[in-house]
């Protein structure tokens, strides 16, 4: 598992209930079978922040931010 320092993590937009949100990568887990699996907190509609794993690929994640070029893949 590799963990973001505070201050450079890149981010995610994530789909939810038909708007893109943004999410802040916390860490990111390269599985044994090649997936990518990222941790992310994100706060949904005024609540408070949130801890999610999504998987790499699946819909409604795609790129946002990184701190350094090619962090996270494009869509």
């Amino acid at each position: 598992m590799h963990i973001y320092p505070r201050l450079r993590r890149p981010g995610l937009y994530i789909r939810h209930k038909g708007k893109w949100l943004r999410a802040t990568v916390t860490s990111r887990d390269t599985h044994h079978d090649g997936h990518v699996t990222y941790h992310v907190d994100i706060a949904f509609e005024g609540k408070s922040g949130y801890g999610r794993a999504y998987r790499w690929g699946q819909p409604g994640v795609r790129y946002a931010y990184g701190p350094d070029q090619g962090q996270l893949p494009d869509d």
